[in-house]
C-alpha cells in the first residue's frame, strides 16, 4: 500500500512540474488573438468540443483551461500553418483537424471555422464561437492558481464539403453557405 502511495505521489509530482500557470500577460495575447505563448492554440483542443456527427447537438464538452491542455499528451500534435502563419491544422489519428480564424466579435468571442477530415471522403465544416476568460482554481495542495478558459459559446454545423463565406459586424455573424448542389446553399445569421 505505502508503495502505491509513494509512486502516486511521484507521478502526481512529476506531472505538476511540468505545468506553468498562464501569465497576466498570456491571458490577454489570447483574449485577443485566440494565440496562447505565441501560437495559435492547438487544433487538437478545438477538436475536444465537436461532437461525433451521429451523437448531435449541443457540445459535451463546454470548457478546457488552455494553460494546462497546450503541451499535454493528451493535446499533442505539431500544428502547421500557411506560410503566412493562418489556418492552423494537426494530423491526428483519423485525419487532420484544422481551423480558420475569422476573428473577433465586439462583445469579445472568437470565430472560427473549423474543418475536420478523416480517412474516408467526408470533410466536416463548422462555425464554432468561443469565449477565452481569466479564472480561478483550486490545485490538488488547495492553492489557487490562473487559468484561461476556453469556452465553447456556438457550434453550428456547416455541412460536408461546405464552402462558407464568413463575415462579422459587431455582434452578428453572417454565413454564406454554398455547396456543389445549389439546392443545398443556405444563409445564417447568428446574434452572439
Amino acid at each position: 500500500m505505502k508503495i502505491g502511495l509513494l509512486v502516486l505521489v511521484l507521478f502526481s509530482s512529476v506531472c505538476s512540474a511540468s505545468y506553468q500557470a498562464p501569465t497576466p500577460q498570456e491571458i490577454t495575447e489570447a483574449e485577443q488573438t485566440f494565440k496562447f505563448k505565441g501560437q495559435w492554440i492547438s487544433p487538437t483542443i478545438v477538436k475536444a468540443f465537436l461532437n461525433f456527427w451521429s451523437d448531435g447537438q449541443p457540445p459535451m464538452v463546454t470548457s478546457v483551461d488552455i494553460a494546462t491542455c497546450t503541451g499535454s499528451n493528451r493535446f499533442f500534435g505539431e500544428i502547421e500553418t500557411n506560410k503566412d502563419g493562418s489556418n492552423p491544422r494537426v494530423k491526428v489519428e483519423d485525419g487532420t483537424v484544422s481551423y480558420q480564424w475569422i476573428g473577433k466579435t465586439k462583445n469579445g468571442q472568437h470565430v472560427l471555422k473549423v474543418q475536420e477530415s478523416g480517412d474516408g471522403s467526408m470533410v466536416a465544416m463548422n462555425l464554432m464561437v468561443f469565449k477565452l476568460s481569466r479564472k480561478t482554481a483550486v490545485n490538488a495542495d488547495g492553492l489557487s492558481y490562473p487559468q484561461l478558459s476556453m469556452e465553447i459559446v456556438r457550434d453550428v454545423p456547416l455541412g460536408d464539403r461546405a464552402f462558407p463565406q464568413i463575415t462579422i459586424k459587431e455582434n452578428m455573424v453572417n454565413v454564406k453557405v454554398e455547396f456543389n448542389d445549389p439546392k443545398r446553399n443556405k444563409l445564417l445569421s447568428i446574434q452572439l
